[in-house]
């Protein structure tokens, strides 16, 4: 249930990834082992095992992408497939984001809302007149006096053979872990990694529909068990009444 209210609430949140629960049996309780002596001669050919329950076993990131939003600002950018952008943290560490929303700081560097700045940093002059970054990540600002546009910078995106692995440390980063293995860094449109669309954004993967379906299932089944649970408990009651 946390899972889905959680992605029900990020369902406006640029680059974010839903996530999924991965349940799994308790341990058992065997009553009659399999294959044990019925009597001298004959064999049970099942046994009898009592669950225990149930436990979430882990907790999954879903990377697939979310539909691509046009909007109006040339520092908007969103990945048309594979890969993530490069954040430099204020402790060194590089984190990895699908949230495209970039601004200028007071330096003139591309940085996240949060402030971060991209990886490698791309420097905008203060007296660009336009910025266009094309598919293959390449920024290029036009100045006054200059009749050709000048590239000022690279988008490089980065890749994880098993990015479900990678750490969600909140405002739109995760970071490497072993599960994730090591980024593999390239150009947008090489290399399997997906194009960069200027003037875009990525919006969540959250399908609203399905999110509300799994949290009625998941109340409608907390609903069921507790039932259970009181219907057990009043039978055993009746029982000790009884003896």
């Amino acid at each position: 249930m946390m899972a889905s209210a959680h992605n029900l609430t990020n369902l406006s949140t640029y680059g974010f990834k839903k996530e999924r629960v991965l349940p799994a049996d308790m341990f058992y309780t065997t009553m009659k082992q399999a294959g044990a002596m019925a009597d001298q001669s004959n064999q049970m050919p099942t046994g009898l095992q009592i669950g225990t329950g149930a436990r979430v076993m882990a907790t999954q990131k879903l990377f697939t992408s979310g539909n691509i939003q046009s909007t109006s600002s040339p520092l908007d950018m969103a990945v048309a497939g594979k890969g993530f952008f490069q954040v430099l943290k204020s402790d060194g560490e590089i984190a990895y984001t699908r949230n495209g929303q970039l601004q200028l700081n007071a330096e003139g560097t591309v940085v996240m809302a949060s402030g971060l700045p991209l990886e490698p940093a791309i420097q905008i002059p203060m007296e660009h007149t336009d910025i266009t970054v094309n598919a293959g990540g390449a920024v290029f600002v036009t100045v006054p006096g200059e009749s050709a546009p000048q590239q000022v910078g690279q988008v490089v995106l980065a890749n994880f053979i098993n990015p479900t692995g990678l750490k969600a440390i909140g405002d739109h980063l995760h970071v490497e872990t072993a599960a994730s293995g090591e980024p593999a860094e390239g150009t947008a449109g090489q290399d399997g990694l997906g194009e960069i669309r200027q003037y875009a954004l990525e919006s969540s993967n959250v399908d609203m529909i399905e999110e509300l379906v799994s949290f009625i299932m998941i109340q409608r089944g907390y609903e069921m068990q507790a039932k259970a649970i009181k219907t057990s408990h009043e039978a055993r009651e009746f029982l000790v009444r009884q003896s």
